[in-house]
């Protein structure tokens, strides 16, 4: 019979953070705020808060394929790191993205676990691999884990961060209030839950602006009319289409809202950057086709779009100025290109585009 997989709990790991974290772990699940939020822990643990103690010990490395990487960690740069003495803190930190888990097999899946291995000799030192779900096939977690998962888990500490059911979002959100000195019913919290889309990315910041808006206020409890107030109604899985809407609509504070939710939930620049792309280039199609005397209904059978979604399209070209799609191409090409060549903050790219297309 099979031994079970060894895995970490949230609360096991809490208690290694207290006591200053060493070794290797793997941080995977469907819960990328918990991700984020523990990474986070570790990496006050390290640096005290301290900015330029920040600078000498930790080390941030993205290995993928998007940022030029080759998927997976390069092992020297990773070793030689390591073997460095911690400097201005007692510990030091890696945190390592983009890894290609998938990948890993037969002599490679023997050479990580090696890597693993020699890193977790240095007892100063933690290294935190983040995998998010198109790098490491999660599903079958936690009952079903592969081979190469069990293999993994005997060489680093694994920890599966699992979505959170509606009752324990619900009493997390009302500690999130409680911080603020703010009381909420168990139905409030539930019916503030389901309009973040059940995100505690976005339920975390929906409770900051409530519990700072009430505390202005001079208000102790929240009501249902709070939530409904300060709280649009938010889907996670409705990025594309209030994107789209946003710029069909010239809703140049919906298209930075949308932007901004994306950019929180770490979605990354580059399919922002499609997303925006898909609209204006469908956009300038339809002019085109327009312009060539095609009627709605025959744009819509020769896009296979709905009429009333080309509708929306010619509505918009309507209001704009003359070539104004062809304009916003251009700069979307030349935000992919410097995206591409970019080895600053890429969302700061993505900013300045939005903004030049909002003079389009």
């Amino acid at each position: 019979m099979m031994s079970e997989m060894k895995m970490i709990t949230a609360s096991e790991l809490r208690a290694d953070i207290k006591k200053g974290l060493h070794g290797v772990y793997l941080f995977c699940g469907p819960e990328e705020y918990m991700i984020s939020a523990y990474t986070d822990m570790v990496r006050q643990s390290v640096t005290g808060g301290d900015e330029t103690a920040q600078t000498f010990s930790v080390l941030s490395i993205d290995c993928s394929k998007e940022q030029g990487g080759s998927g997976q960690p390069e092992h020297g740069e990773l070793l030689m790191y390591a073997s460095t003495l911690p400097m201005l803190t007692e510990r030091k930190l890696i945190t390592v993205t983009g890894t290609d888990f998938s990948a890993l097999s037969g002599s490679s899946l023997d050479s990580f676990c090696s890597l693993c291995d020699s890193l977790a000799e240095f007892e100063y030192l933690a290294v935190i691999f983040i995998a998010d779900e198109d790098e490491l096939d999660t599903s079958s977690l936690p009952r079903r884990p592969s081979v190469a998962m069990r293999r993994l888990s005997e060489h680093l500490g694994f920890v599966f961060f699992e979505r959170q059911t509606p009752a324990k979002l619900a009493a997390w959100c009302a500690k999130h209030l409680r911080a603020y000195g703010i009381s909420a019913r168990p139905e409030l919290c539930r019916m503030l839950c389901e309009r973040c889309g059940g995100s505690m990315r976005i339920i975390a910041s929906e409770t900051d602006k409530l519990g700072a808006y009430l505390r202005y206020r001079g208000s102790s409890e929240l009501t249902a009319d709070d939530i409904i107030a300060c709280c649009p109604v938010a889907d996670a899985e409705e990025g594309p289409f209030a994107m789209s809407n946003a710029i069909l609509s010239f809703d140049r504070e919906g298209m930075m809202r949308v932007y901004f939710d994306l950019k929180d939930r770490r979605v990354r620049p580059e399919m922002i950057l499609s997303q925006i792309s898909a609209v204006w280039c469908d956009l300038a199609v339809i002019s085109a086709l327009a312009s060539s005397g095609r009627t709605r209904s025959q744009i819509s059978s020769e896009l296979g779009m709905h009429e009333f979604r080309v509708g929306k399209y010619l509505d918009a070209l309507g209001r704009m100025r003359d070539g104004a799609p062809e304009r916003a191409i251009g700069l979307l090409l030349d935000a992919d290109t410097a995206i591409k060549q970019s080895g600053g903050d890429q969302y700061v790219i993505l900013e300045q585009m939005i903004a030049g297309l909002c003079r389009c």
